[in-house]
Order: C-alpha cells, then structure tokens, then sequence
C-alpha cells in the first residue's frame, strides 16, 4: 500500500533512488517481523489455562498417509482456488496493468499509483471486516459469495467503465474488499482439515495464491 501512491510520490518529489525506497521497506519488514516473534506465542500446555485440560494422544500416522489426506481432499483444493482467484485480481492489478491501462484512457501515472493504494487499504479493511461478519452470521459461503461477485463487478467497472476517477476511486475501493474475501479460505481450511495435518492444508492454500501471483 505505502510502495504504490505515497512513497512513489516521495520517490519522485525528492529524487529519491528506487534502491532507497526498498531498503526502507525491507526494514520495516524487519522490524514487523521481530515484533511478531516477541508477541506472538505458542499455546502452551504446561500453563495455567492448561492445567484442567485432558491432552488426548493420538497414535502416530505415517507422514505418507497424511499428505495424501491433503491431496485427495476436494474441500481444501476448491476453497484454495477461490482464495487463489480472488487474490489474483487485486495482485495482478497492482503488479502489471494499472499503470499502463489508465494511462490508455488519459488518466496520470501518480494517479494510478494512488489508485493501487486505494484497493490496497479496501483489502485491508475487508479482511478483518469480512471476517468478522462470517464470525457474526456463522457461515462463511454467503460472505465468499459476496466477495467474489464484488470483485467481478469491480473489475468490470474498471476494464470498460473507467470514465471518471469518482467511478475509478469506488471500484478500486471495493476491489480491494471483494479480493479480501479469499482470507475466509483460510478459516474453512482451518475448520475443515484434521489437526495433525491443519498447517499442512493452510499451506496448499499459500502455495495455489502464490502460484497464480506467480503466472500473472
């Protein structure tokens, strides 16, 4: 979101190298990252929460028999195509043809670069947004199905309505939440696979998100 509008926007005001500007988000990364690792923790058992809790131990399976489990489940491969769809949308968008297509339609490059910002903060707000409501009304197939009509009326209204940047700031606004449909993917996958090989299904849905970002 800040590598679109705003520090492109730097970038060319103040005749700072694109280097610079990289290095600059590397760290912020870095600092992020280290946040994380000293917030975040594993649950851990031996703790008080713990203490009335009967821990169940589960006969060990082979590593074989659990991948396969995860490549002949037809759930966690469809819901990884849907998060992989959807995200590619917005990710594509961004990566290779705003610039250039609203460019063809007389609209300025800051102008653009502003635009991929725009649906960069409507995927951040969607995600927690959407999730939240698929928590609320306790289903996850009418927030998806939402999303991805979202996205498709988005991106048609870009690709052959692009006549004013009022039309352009709304549809990109809401491609960005249509696209963060694809963070409810996760939830089914964590709902619906087993837990020994829950991380493992999580990962099949990273892989297919990825590999569409990757092709396009």
């Amino acid at each position: 979101m800040l590598a679109a509008g705003p520090l492109e926007s730097l970038s060319q005001a103040g005749g700072i190298d694109w280097r610079y500007v990289f290095v600059v988000l590397a760290i912020i990364g870095i600092v992020l990252a280290a946040i994380t690792i000293l917030i975040v923790k594993n649950n851990d058992q031996s703790s008080n929460s713990g203490k009335n809790r009967f821990i169940i131990l589960q006969t060990p399976q082979l590593l074989l028999t659990e991948v396969r489990s995860i490549f002949t489940n037809k759930q966690v491969w469809l819901i990884a195509t849907f998060s992989a769809t959807t995200y590619l949308a917005i990710e594509y968008l961004s990566e290779n043809a705003t610039k250039s297509f609203l460019q063809l339609n007389g609209f300025d490059a800051k102008f653009s670069s502003y635009l991929i910002t725009l649906a960069w903060l409507g995927y951040g707000i969607g995600c927690p947004s959407l999730g939240a409501i698929s928590d609320y009304i306790k289903r996850r197939k009418p927030v998806m199905i939402f999303a991805i009509c979202l996205t498709f009326v988005s991106l048609s209204t870009i690709i052959f309505f692009p006549i004013s940047q009022g039309i352009l700031y709304l549809a990109f606004i809401c491609l960005g939440l249509g696209a963060s449909g694809q963070c409810i993917g996760f939830a089914i996958i964590a709902e619906q696979s087993k837990y020994n090989y829950r991380a493992a299904a999580l990962g099949i849905n990273n892989f297919l998100i990825m590999l569409s970002v990757g092709i396009g």
